[in-house]
């Protein structure tokens, strides 16, 4: 990111958002903002830069430099000041690519100028239209994502993310000091909805939510209005297959035996495997314990065992050998 290019477009595109904080909203006073659509926002405002401040972009270079994300993923790209941060991240780490969308065509052509002047237009994709199109197919696992287009907007475009998160995804949402943000914050900052999050203070404050939820053994995360409540009581039904003990199995699985494993157990419903010293039943992942005796059980217990005289009980004596003596 030190590179001059790079400095220089965001030293220019921060020193014009300064003078356009100066200057008057270009929202019309007698238009409601609230019940705008989104394309008559970006009409509206195609030349209001509305940048990400310069420690906010700083934190999602080294956010991406840590996590090192193949996929990265901005909701709003605007002018492309916060694109060149995660552009120049993915730059540098040598891996990884930016997706990024949005609705105004004349901030679409600005943000791809100032990313060619930045030098890393080869690292970013703009996807030009509705969020919630242009990003319904993008693949996963998704690594990094920041939010910072509509506010209202943004709870929705990370739910429709949200399958293709991957395992500790990173979720950065921009502008949380704003009302319109509340139902976002609510959201992440509930853990039963698979998230830890914290605020961190930086110009209209920004969250950073780490993806924790908790992974079905189906593949898939539950349903993002599942309870922590619900959850635990599946888990302690199904637990991870890493915690799992030898005796818990699932009930629908049945016993199954190779030559390779040996016998099936008739008591415990399980492959046997020889050792060197005996003759161990162990649980595999297709066993369960048996909830019924065998066929034969009941008469193999009124046989008596075959009795031994003592002879047979007794163990040989060996006695050692003494050295002949010389003559």
């Amino acid at each position: 990111m030190q590179t001059r290019s790079v400095l220089t477009v965001l030293d220019r595109l921060f020193a014009a958002a300064a003078v356009e904080d100066e200057a008057p909203s270009p929202w019309p006073a007698a238009r409601s903002y609230a019940d705008a659509s989104a394309q008559e926002r970006a009409d509206v405002l195609e030349g209001v830069l509305m940048p990400i401040s310069a420690r906010g972009g700083t934190l999602l270079y080294t956010l991406v430099r840590a996590a090192r994300p193949e996929t990265v993923v901005e909701f709003g790209t605007s002018f492309g000041i916060s694109t060149i941060y995660l552009a120049a991240a993915v730059t540098d780490n040598g891996v990884g690519h930016v997706l990024s969308t949005e609705l105004s065509e004349v901030k679409i052509a600005a943000a791809r100028a100032n990313l060619v002047e930045a030098g890393v237009a080869d690292a970013v994709t703009i996807l030009p239209g509705d969020a919630l199109t242009t990003l319904a197919e993008v693949p996963g696992p998704i690594g990094l994502v920041l939010l910072d287009g509509w506010k209202d907007l943004c709870l929705p475009v990370l739910r429709l993310l949200e399958d293709r998160l991957a395992p500790g995804a990173v979720v950065v949402a921009d502008d949380t000091a704003l009302a319109s943000m509340g139902e976002y914050l609510d959201y992440v900052r509930d853990p039963a909805n698979g998230y830890a999050s914290v605020d961190y203070p930086v110009e209209d404050g920004m969250e950073i939510s780490c993806r924790t939820g908790f992974r079905h053994l189906s593949g898939k995360f539950p349903a993002p209005g599942e309870s922590a409540t619900t959850y635990n009581a599946w888990r302690g039904r199904h637990p991870h297959p890493r915690t799992r003990t030898r005796h818990h199995r699932p009930a629908s699985s049945r016993p199954r035996a190779t030559a390779a494993a040996g016998r099936t157990s008739p008591v415990l419903g399980c492959r046997r495997r020889q050792t060197r010293s005996s003759t161990i039943p162990v649980l595999t992942a297709g066993d369960r314990m048996s909830t019924s005796p065998p066929e034969d059980l009941e008469e193999s217990l009124q046989t008596p065992p075959p009795r031994r005289s003592r002879l047979q009980l007794r163990r040989p004596t060996v006695r050692p050998q003494r050295p002949a003596r010389r003559r």
